[in-house]
């Protein structure tokens, strides 16, 4: 009676809210039984054979006989043996959940030691009460209680702000971040402190917890909060977004829009990530590179690689021409001095694949088109070409299918090709046709085979 899969066969056999009763009424059958032939002995035995001890505490707990408490508590408070810890944990929940705090206020709790305590309270479903009775407790009890207890399933009424602060006292950020989440997925974003999930953000950076404990995806999505909040400064979302750019490039669901946005609006942001990437033609090929620049270099690359983003691209979606115009002269001038514009403008080009359409119905901006119809842009057409076959993403294909795609994208950027030379655009005509061509070849091999 205290498996799963005694549960689930009796849900195959009765189903529904019978299971349930049913099953609880073997459960206690099945413990009177025990303690009449063994007494409490013969229960803590029989813990440790079964898949769910903390279903015998609670069915020991249904009993309802004091005379349990005194046997169990506080001995079993501090064992070592996890079965035993999840036995006593369930025989707490049910006791406290029929008795409430008159329970707790008269047990005898004289001789009990602050690990005790902490781990009693551990034991009790998660609301207001508990920290505020916690708040009279000593410093170390506090702390102790703070840097084991589960940072989620809080009671509705919790005020999760308050748990935050308190995580982030005893250093447990990962902890802090989960209990955001929480708060943010039950839908209740406007209670929370912004000023409190960027400090659990930056602490999260330099935490000691174990990595896997911290919930990326929760981090993703309190960004996303902040990116959207009118509390959060642009200088601490820049940092945020900055420092976990691994994370956006992990789930690509959120982007770093305001690193994207100071990329497409400032050349010299652009410059300093490029000069990061690349090796200057000044400097001797001989130089090693230090373990930190190397990582600086991966950020940068991850922050070029995460587009959509286009030079000249505004918050609101509308292209600037004029911001263009004057970003690629910045970036050429400064690259050119530094040693890094052939790479500059090569990554200039990957970037300009994702180039809104002109205002007049051309499929690309007549200015950026300029741009990259200039004799002396070779690898701005060059890293363009490169960005639209990336720009593809992630594909499959069925054995009715193959090459179908490859066929249609041929004939797409042939005629976008043919658009651009009658615009007078001849050299972006050339490089778009290598594109169609490309992709025509990989049509026939799909075919061949």
């Amino acid at each position: 009676m205290f498996s799963w899969e005694s549960y689930h066969e009796l849900y195959e056999r009765d189903g529904g809210k019978s299971r349930e009763a049913k099953h609880n009424t073997l459960k206690k059958q099945a413990i009177d039984e025990i303690l009449q032939q063994g007494g409490l002995d013969a229960i803590m035995r029989f813990v440790e054979m079964v898949e769910q001890p903390d279903w015998v505490g609670n069915t020991l707990a249904e009993i309802q006989d004091s005379r349990f408490d005194n046997d169990l508590l506080p001995k079993f408070l501090a064992a070592e043996n996890t079965t035993r810890r999840n036995f006593i944990a369930g025989y707490i929940w049910i006791r406290f959940k029929r008795l409430g705090w008159s329970w707790y206020d008269e047990l005898d709790k004289a001789q009990w030691s602050k690990q005790q305590i902490v781990q009693f309270f551990h034991c009790l479903p998660i609301t207001d009460e508990i920290w505020r009775r916690i708040e009279l407790l000593s410093p170390e009890i506090q702390t102790a209680y703070w840097e084991k207890v589960s940072p989620t399933f809080f009671a509705e009424e919790c005020d999760e702000n308050y748990a935050v602060q308190k995580l982030l006292e005893v250093k447990r950020p990962f902890a802090a971040i989960k209990c955001l989440g929480w708060t943010q997925r039950s839908h209740r974003e406007r209670e929370i402190n912004m000023s409190l999930v960027i400090k659990a953000l930056r602490e999260a950076l330099n935490s000691s917890e174990p990595i896997d404990s911290l919930d990326t995806y929760k981090v993703l999505d309190l960004i996303q909060m902040l990116q959207n909040s009118t509390e959060c400064g642009e200088e601490d979302l820049f940092q945020l977004e900055w420092s976990y750019l691994p994370v956006f490039q992990k789930h690509s669901e959120i982007a770093p829009k305001t690193l994207q946005n100071h990329l497409a609006n400032d050349p010299e942001f652009f410059c300093e990530l490029i000069q990061l990437m690349y090796r200057s033609r000044k400097e001797e090929n001989t130089k090693e590179t230090t373990k930190d620049q190397e990582t600086m270099a991966s950020i940068a690359a991850r922050l070029v690689e995460t587009g959509p983003i286009c030079p000249g691209m505004q918050d609101d979606g509308t292209f600037d021409s004029k911001v263009f115009t004057q970003w690629l002269k910045t970036v050429k001038e400064k690259c050119e001095e530094s040693g890094h514009l052939e790479m500059a403008l090569y990554t200039t080009g990957k970037l300009l694949a994702y180039a809104p359409q002109d205002a007049d119905g051309l499929w690309i901006d007549r200015t950026i088109a300029d741009a990259l119809n200039q004799l002396d842009n070779e690898p701005l057409r060059h890293g363009f070409e490169i960005g639209i076959y990336n720009s593809r993403g992630a594909y499959g294909y069925t054995a009715e299918t193959a090459g179908n795609a490859e066929k249609a994208l041929a004939q797409r950027y042939q005629q976008k090709a043919d658009e651009v030379e009658m615009a007078g655009f001849a050299r972006l005509a050339t490089t778009v046709r290598k594109i169609a061509d490309r992709y025509d070849d990989s049509a026939e091999r799909w075919y061949q085979q």
